[in-house]
């Protein structure tokens, strides 16, 4: 089998979500969920849409990060009842007009308990492009 995993890893009996919380922001609380695989989904797609590819296929620049961040604390943050447990989900346009010291460590959390950091089995953390190119911030560079 390749890269660590047996099949004895594989068993989920409990599906219900990693929660973190309840915490405070402000005076109303919260809980963070990890995310299901469409919050996932949306995450990525928001991350891939700042990529800048060149004719070359070459990953060149990053755009502005979008709404990466906001996206994936959307989906993951939660107002919570008296008792802690989820009610609503927070929207992005609320998370917006939060200070980044306060979305910054709820982005890194969700991305954490849902297992959307760096891979570690991964040959590739000095070259996060597929196909081994090195990234290049500076789009003048040939």
């Amino acid at each position: 089998m390749s890269k660590g995993k047996n099949i004895e890893d594989f068993n989920f009996e409990d599906l219900s979500p990693i929660k973190i919380g309840p915490f405070r922001i402000g005076e109303q609380q919260f809980v963070l969920l990890e995310a299901d695989g469409e919050a996932a989904r949306a995450y990525r797609k928001a991350s891939l849409r700042g990529i800048i590819v060149n004719k070359g296929g070459r990953m060149e620049n990053l755009n502005e990060t979008v709404d990466a961040e906001t996206v994936l604390v959307s989906q993951c943050l939660y107002k919570a009842d008296s008792e802690g447990n989820p009610t609503t989900r927070v929207g992005a346009e609320v998370i917006r007009k939060w200070p980044n010291r306060v979305i910054r460590p709820l982005f890194d959390k969700a991305k954490e308990i849902s297992y959307l950091g760096e891979d570690e089995d991964s040959d590739d953390e000095e070259n996060p492009t597929t196909d081994g190119s090195e990234f290049r911030s500076d789009s003048s560079q040939e």
